[in-house]
């Protein structure tokens, strides 16, 4: 992740630019923003003259008309402001989304490669607090930022205006105050970014003992994993007080060298008024502008801190962002073309390592599997037979060699098409927290009843489905832990099937179901012979006599044998 300040500015001014899809509702509170500050530096102005023309003189019709004026200026900047901040967090909250959208769809377009090394925890801090940092500093910080420096440079403006002695004293102060705001601005990014760091490792911790509670409480490891989860709270812990005293350290100076500055002209401007060079208007008048240009150079640091966070956030967002896509359609891809009965599929001198592992890997894989064949591809653990299913779903790409789909090479088809053509059904089968027919339609959510239920048969899943206390309604919870892990294996194929792929990758898919069951499942699947290409992943000896044509892989990633007549059953 980039942490120097010239990516963090970069990375800022990007989030910036994408206001320019909504640069009319930008520039209206921006231009609703003026006007309060307009409306605002007004008012002093003719609290002057109620007090000079009206309250002195002792001309009652001067006051009156004077407090009116004052009245319908103060609704009118009220009435502004109001329909300022309703705009500006519109526009905020909507880039907020588009931003969320646009990096969840890139984090799914992201290789599996670049999911196994990065943690889960630091994806959750960048779809949540990042962006609601980013957010904040859209709708809030930076548009004040410009409001309050307008407003102060208008009041300064009118102080020099109506008094240039009393100008010089206020103006004496801006410099302390400007290297304070420096100084803060540095140490609260450094503390904001390791503050960031450090919830996305406890957001981490978290999802990590939430998905595998089961493991934790099995292992007796529930004191251990609530001293380690402790130890991570307490440094969040620690970087917020730091960031707490950064404030308590600044923020007081802050507060107090504007308040210094008006303290001068309360005393410079009394003088001047006790020597008859300015009025008492005029001194209520300086007085009040002084206080006007108070806040909005206080409210600066705070400002600026929020705009190094948001840049902190932001360069985290992008450094996502800007992670090219390997696995992507190349220019001039085209969709596999769709056609009745199953796919050939072929490896072609096939070489692939997972980057940085440690695995041998897959070495000059060369197999033909004809349309409509059913291939068994067995090995032991850790030779490869899971990148292979990989391979033919493209969650990665081959070192070399080339993968070819009714002879054309997958690389020249369009993803969405080789996607939709193969069903996939890896060794954990993973569902997501709803119903069961939910799960079943994620691949196909048009599917029909008859279609559901051809499914549901192929996968020995309707007999399941109908001892389930609401059948297809049946919730099972977060990552289908309610189910058993054989239950999730066949409603995993049975979605896999539905959408009728031409070819079916089973990866060690069958491995928690019972002998009987699978034996099941193994024949209801022969009714696919010709109409799906099936090639079954598992480990040898497992779930009985293989079907088609075997091929074994070996432990260093090489095919060292065929047997059986191809397309048969052995």
């Amino acid at each position: 992740m980039p942490t120097d300040t010239a990516h963090q500015r970069d990375a800022l001014l990007r989030v910036l630019g994408l206001l320019r899809r909504r640069w009319w509702a930008a520039a209206t509170a921006v231009a609703l923003g003026v006007v309060v500050i307009l409306l605002t530096n007004a008012l002093p102005l003719v609290i002057r003259r109620i007090i000079d023309h009206g309250l002195l003189p002792d001309d009652s019709d001067a006051t009156t008309a004077g407090l009116a004026l004052l009245l319908g200026l103060a609704a009118l900047r009220w009435l502004a402001d109001v329909v300022r901040r309703e705009v500006s967090g519109q526009v905020g909250l909507r880039l907020e989304a588009d931003l969320r959208a646009r990096l969840f769809g890139h984090l799914l377009s992201l290789d599996a490669g670049w999911h196994g090394r990065t943690e889960a925890g630091r994806m959750l801090s960048l779809v949540g607090s990042d962006l609601r940092i980013v957010r904040a500093f859209v709708s809030y910080s930076a548009l004040f930022i410009i409001l309050n420096t307008l407003t102060a440079a208008a009041a300064l403006i009118q102080i020099w205006l109506l008094s240039w002695p009393v100008g010089v004293a206020a103006t004496a102060v801006l410099p302390l105050f400007g290297l304070v705001t420096i100084g803060y601005g540095r140490r609260t990014f450094a503390a904001s970014a390791g503050l960031q760091e450090r919830v996305a490792a406890l957001t981490t911790h978290a999802e990590e003992n939430a998905a595998g509670m089961r493991v934790i409480k099995g292992l007796g490891r529930e004191n251990e994993e609530v001293e380690a989860f402790t130890r991570r709270s307490a440094e969040v812990r620690d970087h917020n007080v730091a960031l707490s005293a950064l404030q308590a350290r600044y923020l007081p100076w802050t507060i107090g060298l504007p308040e210094v500055g008006l303290v001068l002209i309360v005393w410079f401007g009394g003088y001047l008024t006790i020597r008859g060079s300015l009025t008492v208007g005029t001194l209520v008048a300086l007085s009040t502008y002084m206080a006007l240009l108070v806040w909005p150079v206080s409210s600066m640091v705070g400002l600026f801190g929020s705009a190094r966070r948001a840049a902190a956030s932001a360069a985290r967002v992008y450094a996502v962002l800007d992670e090219p896509l390997t696995v992507a359609d190349r220019p001039g891809a085209v969709d596999l073309p769709r056609a009745s009965g199953g796919a050939s599929v072929t490896f072609d001198d096939l070489c692939f390592r997972y980057p940085g592992g440690t695995w041998p890997g897959l070495r000059r894989i060369r197999l033909d599997v004809a349309a409509g064949e059913h291939v068994t591809i067995e090995g032991v653990g850790g030779s490869g037979k899971s990148a292979l299913a990989g391979l033919l779903v493209r969650l990665w790409l081959p070192d070399s060699g080339r993968l070819m789909a009714d002879g054309i090479d997958v690389a020249d088809l369009t993803l969405g098409s080789v996607r939709a053509a193969v069903g996939y059904v890896p060794q954990d089968a993973v569902l997501f927290n709803g119903t069961v027919r939910d799960n079943l339609l994620v691949g196909h959510p048009t599917a029909t009843a008859a279609q559901l239920d051809r499914a549901l048969r192929l996968a020995a899943a309707d007999e399941l489905v109908r001892t389930l206390p609401e059948g297809l309604q049946t919730v099972v919870g977060e990552h289908g832990h309610l189910l058993s892990g054989g239950q999730r294996q066949r409603l995993a194929l049975a979605r896999a099937v539905l959408p009728e792929p031409r070819v079916l990758v089973l990866d060690d898919a069958l491995t928690q179901i019972d002998t009987e069951t699978r034996q099941r499942v193994r024949h209801r699947l022969d009714e696919l012979a010709g109409a799906v290409t099936i090639l079954h992943l598992t480990r040898p000896g497992v779930g009985g006599q293989p079907r088609g044509r075997v091929v074994t892989l070996t432990a260093d990633g090489a095919l060292c044998e065929t047997t059986g007549a191809g397309g048969g059953q052995r």
